[in-house]
């Protein structure tokens, strides 16, 4: 039986690359090593399935997934921050900080 190397999968045709952050996908197994396929909703409302970094963890080009800020870290987006707690990117007294997203200012 054979079988594709690591960074690829088959396709039901031949084997193919494994797809990168933000491509889209339809099983897990389509995306590069650390990444999932899961759904994402997009600015217009529509869901598409996409490989995405693990929940705790964003996608940084050129150094792959890394850890989600925590509270009270600072911040360029609501994408960095950890997702569970949950966070978002928001202003206070020292800038865009990481801050409870059910807490209003």
């Amino acid at each position: 039986m054979c079988d594709c190397n690591t960074t690829s999968y088959w396709s039901s045709v031949a084997c193919v690359s494994r797809l990168a952050a933000n491509a889209s996908c339809s099983y897990a197994y389509q995306c590069q090593e650390g990444l999932i396929c899961i759904v994402n909703e997009t600015t217009l409302g529509l869901f598409s399935d996409a490989c995405r970094c693990l929940l705790g963890s964003y996608f940084v080009f050129g150094s792959g997934c890394v850890p989600s800020l925590n509270y009270t870290e600072p911040c360029v987006g609501s994408y960095q921050c950890y997702e569970l707690a949950p966070l978002s990117c928001r202003y206070n007294d020292t800038g865009l900080t990481c801050l409870d997203s059910s807490i209003t200012p």
